[in-house]
């Protein structure tokens, strides 16, 4: 029964070599597997933070120009203001030296 056995103990030692071989092959495939999953999700990241800087760029603009165009509003409707106060000065400033040529020189 021992000569028997031995057949059966090389099997069972084949099997647990064949099983170790195995496990490594699986280890190593899956560090593959995993760093394949690291470098895609880090390149993904990287694309996604390029997307929202862009996109924040681009919003930034945006606010910008409306901003400009405000203050652009702000500084014409200014400018026509005072062009028109320098206006109501001249006419103002006319009257008065008509009135003191008058008074002074008389009619």
């Amino acid at each position: 029964m021992k000569d028997e056995a031995k057949p059966d103990i090389e099997r069972v030692l084949q099997a647990d070599e064949a099983a170790w071989e195995t496990l490594g092959a699986a280890k190593a495939r899956a560090e593959q597997v995993s760093g394949a999953a690291r470098e895609r999700a880090t390149m993904l990241a990287a694309q996604r933070r390029e997307e929202l800087t862009a996109a924040a760029d681009a919003e930034s603009e945006r606010i910008l120009g409306e901003a400009r165009s405000k203050a652009q509003t702000v500084l014409d409707a200014t400018r026509r203001y005072l062009e028109s106060q320098e206006e109501k000065k001249k006419a103002v400033l006319g009257e008065l030296v008509d009135a003191l040529l008058g008074k002074v020189v008389g009619p």
